[in-house]
């Protein structure tokens, strides 16, 4: 009697190379881990305090204790934070608006609808996020824009 065959993946070689790229990516991602974490929470942290003391109506959208250290989703009181996005956008920096699963779209962020912010507060939400490249420098040049940015786009 024939032994009976089972389905199997379609015949091909495996990506050696991805696969060996990827631990190597990962492992170092985990050894950056240490360092860089503490720089980007100084770094969401100070922008967060900067945007909250010289704008008013803003507020943080999501848990301050319970975060990832290069994420910071603020909301802007009266706007909406594609206004914003594009604003920024006009003046070299990338922000965006929704949850990071959702890039490109139009809609609030399913994320804030489901921890329970009202539609008209999730269309007001713009997401900063932080990387390995992110400097200093960086978040002065948003601290110095973004006040100006909101009350013009305030005032209409």
């Amino acid at each position: 009697a024939c032994p009976v065959r089972r389905q199997r993946d379609p015949p091909g070689t495996e990506n050696v190379a991805g696969i060996v790229g990827l631990g190597k990516a990962c492992a170092l991602a985990l050894q950056q881990r240490e360092e860089s974490t503490p720089r980007l929470s100084r770094l969401r942290d100070r922008l967060q305090q900067a945007i909250a003391s010289k704008i008013p109506g803003a507020w943080v959208n999501g848990s301050e204790a319970q975060r990832l250290p290069h994420l910071l989703n603020m909301g802007f009181e009266g706007l909406e934070g594609e206004a914003i996005m594009r604003a920024l956008d006009a003046a070299g920096v990338a922000v965006s608006t929704g949850s990071t699963c959702a890039s490109g779209e139009v809609d609030p962020s399913p994320v804030l609808l489901a921890l329970g912010q009202p539609r008209e507060k999730a269309s007001a939400a713009v997401r900063f996020s932080l990387g390995r490249g992110t400097t200093d420098a960086q978040i002065d040049r948003v601290i110095a824009l973004l006040p100006g940015l909101v009350e013009k786009l305030r005032a209409g």
